[in-house]
């Protein structure tokens, strides 16, 4: 029996062995994606918010030439976040997956004016790169609310899953 177990242990070895032996690469691919808010920032960002997340994926924040890891891959936005020129996330996973895992984007605007004008017109630009190639570039519009609108929050929340 002994045998038998140190013949099984031997084969065993010499198929680890060989596997070692085979290079294995890893290859990422990236998708990068540039949110960008227009409108009247004074008026529009009190009442704006937005969040970014991944639950399959690492999500990187890109500033400038600094990419920070964002803790559990999720984004809520801040203050200043509106007033920025673009603002720019990163993911990267391994190209074996069948598919690229999910990056989920909502927004929420929920002004109620007695009389909106334009200023009061938030836009969302969303531009969705993979591997540097444009795969989409779509701009949203939300507008603020009157006092006499019936609201729901499919009209003061957009969502996207990219």
């Amino acid at each position: 029996m002994k045998f038998i177990f140190s013949i099984l242990s031997l084969v065993m070895l010499c198929t680890c062995v060989s596997c070692g032996n085979e290079e294995h690469t890893l290859e990422f691919k990236t998708c990068t994606v540039e949110l960008s808010f227009t409108g009247d920032m004074a008026k529009l960002s009190p009442w704006t918010r937005f969040s970014f997340y991944s639950d399959k994926s690492d999500l990187y924040l890109i500033e400038g030439n600094t990419r920070d890891r964002l803790k559990e891959n999720s984004y809520q936005s801040v203050k200043d976040d509106l007033y920025k020129d673009k603002i720019i996330f990163e993911q990267r996973w391994c190209s074996s997956l069948s598919k690229k895992p999910d990056i989920h984007f909502a927004c929420t605007f929920l002004k109620i004016k007695k009389n909106p004008s334009t200023p009061d017109t938030l836009r969302i630009r969303v531009r969705q790169y993979i591997d540097d190639k444009l795969i989409l570039d779509s701009i949203h519009e939300m507008k603020s609310f009157t006092t006499t609108d019936s609201i729901s929050s499919k009209d003061y929340i957009y969502s996207l899953t990219l």
